[in-house]
């Protein structure tokens, strides 16, 4: 790809004299054998080493590993194991076919009168050998030859007869059980090296990673060459972590696949789509631009969504917000709609005569996300891609609002890369707070089409599309409806002062905000009048509102802000000057009235809410609001930076490379640290689904 600052005719291509090594597309795959060959010698190499694999059931990062086995115990100070049901399966994915023992350790009941529990024992399908565990632990041992281990996996199944522990004991485990599994392991000849054939699915699995990271990265991001060296890079790493986890890579590569292919596809998808808007909305925009846009998209998408995809991720809010889809499906839907029903601290039954003012869900993201239980892969997947999309689909978003308010293409480009690299982006990802995320997502679709669409305002089909959005901005998220209503009403009262502009569709725009806002009432936001006014009568409104006020004075909690700003994981503070930079280089923007009032709307709306979260607690969403703001006018910042002497240079690649650093260690932190209980209760929101039929079509395909 071009760089940001070469001319949009240049070619991308290595020129000698006049002739092009690289003349068209296709050619840059010629390397991509090569890149291959030395990818499977990488994983080749990686399988001549074996060591002992095990899974230790009962521990927290045995869940991907398992099946059909219920919640994990003991783990107050006794041996953590967990039951089986009367079928149950330990997974080996990817450890390669070699000459192994099998050693299972086995706990029986502890049931006066109950019989001991008989388990038959398979390794792919061959049975081992059926034992009688009895009270306490054993542990058992059994000889797998490589031929009985397909494709290089291993997969134990333990069944036997299970029993009711209440209908033995009483009491309330109605659980069907039937033993204990503490420790299943693969113990080889000799560990370290061990010469043998890796195994052919993670193999083939690393090929197409590698292959999909060329082309993704050849087509959008680098040169060939840089391309083939992430790609050999990635390669290696891969191969290296398949030799030392290999348990863990195994599992994950398939997932890893899914991200990239689903990256591919959605940069590729997203690229024509954002040439059609910006077609429609009269902004010129160059093929280098949008590769650009298509590689920031490309590679943030690749980043937020292979970490969450990881088998023990935790998006921590997720679950609770998929478990009230699931209450939809369940035929919950009245008793989810009732106001306060989606709050995790108030019930709908409190609204009377709580002191404690929440401000609760709107249900129609849950709405929404019932359909997810429809899709052949578990919800949870479902939730965290689309979250990653609309995260990174800003980027385009930014891109066009900037160019529409006199902003330069280099400014845009840099405002979207600014936005992907906020470590906040990152964090909201891990808190897994989805409404939050939709939320901010309909807020900048709204207001990058109110100001593409501003000239045509006046056809109904334009005015419709921005009362479509605004309306999906207030039934989304009630916080953000809030935020989108202040700021678009400071918006017109700022434009309606301005006697320089020259389309003044403001009635139009007026009469979409209230359009919406009745809309919003009348759906759904009508049944909070009722107590609201009841609470206003009896005086109990100002008293829970008092109750939520922040403790310390006003002195401390701007500093709490700002420090919290400034942290690592937020890393907006540098973004913030960047802005106030970019106001003074892009200061002649702002004589069109709708960029500067705009930008003034913007900032006040955020202002206004701090002073709100100092009453009612936020949770910074008013600081979420505002980033976008944040990235448009730092990108100015850069473009002002890039084209000074060397130091604005050297400050642009600076800030690039920090922000970056920030965002990895802030996601990489969240994804080693935070963990999360999943019970079976949860089994319908991240059961596998889709891994089982690809594993039969794969054994079928190659006849097995």
């Amino acid at each position: 790809m071009v760089g940001l600052g070469s001319h949009p005719g240049q070619s991308s291509c290595w020129k000698a004299g006049s002739r092009c090594f690289w003349p068209n597309a296709l050619s840059r795959y010629r390397v991509l054998p090569l890149v291959l060959l030395v990818t499977a010698i990488f994983v080749v190499c990686a399988y001549q080493f074996d060591r002992i694999y095990t899974v230790d059931a009962g521990r927290y990062a045995d869940r991907p590993f398992l099946r059909g086995f219920h919640d994990r115990e003991g783990v107050d100070g006794l041996e953590p194991f967990r039951w089986t049901g009367a079928r149950s399966e330990v997974i080996f994915p990817g450890v390669g076919a070699r000459d192994r023992w099998l050693l299972v350790r086995l706990g029986g009941h502890e049931y006066a009168g109950l019989a001991d529990r008989t388990v038959r024992i398979a390794v792919n399908g061959t049975v081992m050998s059926e034992v009688v565990v009895s009270k306490g632990w054993q542990a058992y041992r059994f000889w797998i030859p490589a031929s009985e281990q397909h494709l290089g996996s291993v997969r134990v199944t333990l069944e036997t007869t299970p029993f009711v522990p209440a209908e033995v004991a009483g009491g309330e485990d109605d659980r069907l059980v039937g033993v204990k599994v503490s420790r299943v392991e693969l113990v080889p000849m000799s560990n370290g090296f061990s010469a043998g054939w890796p195994a052919l699915v993670p193999l083939l699995w690393c090929l197409l990673l590698v292959a999909g990271i060329y082309a993704g990265l050849s087509t959008w991001v680098v040169s060939w060459r840089g391309a083939a060296v992430v790609a050999l890079l990635v390669a290696a790493a891969v191969a290296c972590a398949l030799s030392v986890y290999r348990l863990q890579v195994a599992a994950y590569l398939p997932r890893l696949v899914a991200g990239m292919l689903l990256g591919l596809a959605l940069a590729a998808a997203s690229g024509r789509l954002a040439r059609l808007l910006y077609r429609w909305s009269g902004v010129a925009a160059s093929d280098r631009d949008v590769r650009w846009l298509q590689a920031i998209f490309l590679v943030g998408f690749w980043l937020k969504a292979w970490g969450l995809l990881y088998p023990n991720s935790v998006a921590i809010d997720l679950k609770w917000h998929l478990w009230q889809a699931q209450r939809i499906v369940d035929g919950e839907l009245a008793t989810i709609y009732k106001p306060g029903a989606l709050a995790f601290w108030i019930a709908p039954d409190q609204w009377g005569g709580s002191l404690e003012a929440a401000v609760p869900y709107s249900p129609f993201y849950h709405i929404t996300a019932a359909a997810f239980f429809f899709l052949p892969w578990p919800p949870y997947v479902t939730a965290n891609l689309l979250s990653v999309f609309l995260d990174t689909s800003r980027g385009f978003l930014l891109y066009g609002l900037a160019r529409k308010l006199g902003m330069g293409n280099r400014a845009g480009i840099f405002a979207a890369l600014l936005y992907g690299l906020f470590p906040t982006t990152f964090l909201l990802h891990s808190w897994g707070n989805v409404p939050t995320t939709t939320g901010l997502w309909w807020a900048i679709a709204a207001t990058w089409y109110l100001v593409a669409g501003w000239e045509k305002m006046k056809r109904w089909t334009v005015w419709s599309g921005l009362v479509v959005l605004l309306l999906g901005t207030m039934l989304y998220y009630s916080v953000i409806a809030a935020f989108i209503v202040v700021f678009f009403v400071l918006l017109l009262l700022g434009l309606s002062w301005s006697r320089s502009l020259e389309v003044r569709p403001l009635g139009r725009v007026g009469l979409a905000l209230v359009v919406a806002v009745g809309l919003a009432m009348a759906i759904y936001y009508w049944q909070y009048v009722p107590p609201l006014l009841l609470l206003l009568r009896s005086g109990r409104l100002g008293a829970g509102l008092g109750s939520t006020a922040q403790s310390v004075p006003v002195t401390v909690f701007l500093w709490r802000t700002l420090v919290r700003i400034a942290s690592l994981r937020y890393g907006l503070l540098w973004p913030a000057v960047l802005a106030f930079v970019g106001l003074w280089a892009g200061r002649g923007c702002l004589r069109n009235p709708l960029t500067r009032w705009l930008t003034w709307s913007w900032f006040l709306t955020g202002l206004l809410f701090l002073a709100v979260d100092y009453r009612i607690q936020l949770v910074d969403k008013h600081i979420f609001f505002l980033m976008p703001l944040l990235a448009l006018w730092g990108g100015v910042a850069l473009d002002w930076l890039l084209g000074s002497r060397c130091w604005g240079k050297a400050i642009v690649w600076a800030t690039a490379l920090a922000l970056a650093v920030a965002s990895l260690h802030t996601w990489l932190y969240r994804l080693s640290n935070v963990q999360q209980e999943w019970t079976e209760a949860d089994i319908r929101i991240v059961g596998e689904r889709l891994a089982p039929l690809m594993v039969a079509g794969i054994q079928r395909l190659l006849g097995l």
